[in-house]
């Protein structure tokens, strides 16, 4: 907790996507985001030990984001404790964090409609989907916040 009272929560980078990572320069390239985006985040509470799953899952699976119109930027982040007696598991804002920032809401909004949020979260056929939300189960303590 810092000296005003609100909550500090260190994270690690684990996965990221942009619309811009077809950069082929040794030196990344710093860009400021203008003011004007839509950032939208999801909080996963993973049960314990299966972090690294969850991680290869998000790191492997296909993704159609950084064709969309309007998709700027994906970052999965993982929380990690600076107090040794902390376990990194113990936190009401669960463990893991998923940013999407977008050109304007209504391109986020044109993705939630559409195939490829359906794709991302299991297909359009039921046994996919429910293999999708099986898998989720195994891994998380309830659904994305």
């Amino acid at each position: 907790t810092s000296q005003n009272g609100a909550s500090i929560m260190p994270i690690r980078m684990v996965a990221s996507t942009s619309s811009t990572d077809a950069s082929t320069s040794a030196e990344p390239e710093l860009k400021k985001l203008t003011r004007d985006r839509y950032i939208a985040t999801n909080r996963f509470d993973v049960r314990r030990k299966k972090g690294p799953k969850f991680e290869k899952r998000w790191a492997t699976r296909k993704s159609r984001l950084a064709s969309l119109d309007g998709f700027r930027y994906f970052h999965l982040m993982r929380r990690v404790t600076l107090d040794e007696n902390e376990p990194e598991e113990a936190s009401s804002f669960g463990n893991y964090v998923s940013f999407t920032i977008w050109q304007e809401k209504k391109h986020f909004n044109a993705w939630r409609k559409g195939d490829a949020f359906i794709e991302a979260h299991g297909g359009k056929s039921i046994g996919s989907f429910l293999s999708t939300m099986i898998s989720s189960a195994r891994l998380l303590r309830g659904p994305p916040r």
